[in-house]
């Protein structure tokens, strides 16, 4: 599954556990200040390591993935703004 969004939106699916593989394509263009998409995050922490890195002229591209048992393990549970304090139902990318 992609996700789709801004850095937020990003971040509040890494924080909650629900991202299994991340791929970047990391290209040398200045566009402005942006937002920093892992301030405060530790993708190590997280249960992600780097499986590929592929340089290109274009881009370079960085994929990590959670491991096996960050997989399985339960994710910290963070809940969304203006969601209720009920029950969550927790949902993995690509399964």
């Amino acid at each position: 599954m992609k996700i789709g969004g801004g850095v937020s939106t990003v971040r509040q699916y890494l924080q909650a556990g629900l991202v299994d593989e991340l791929h970047f394509a990391i290209a040398p263009v200045v566009l402005g200040r942006g937002e920093a998409m892992f301030a405060g995050l530790d993708l190590t922490a997280l249960g992600f390591r780097a499986v590929e890195h592929v340089t290109t002229p274009a881009a370079t591209h960085v994929r990590r993935a959670r491991s096996p048992a960050a997989r399985i393990a339960d994710p910290p549970t963070t809940p969304h703004p203006g969601a209720d304090a009920g029950p969550t139902r927790r949902m993995r990318a690509g399964r």
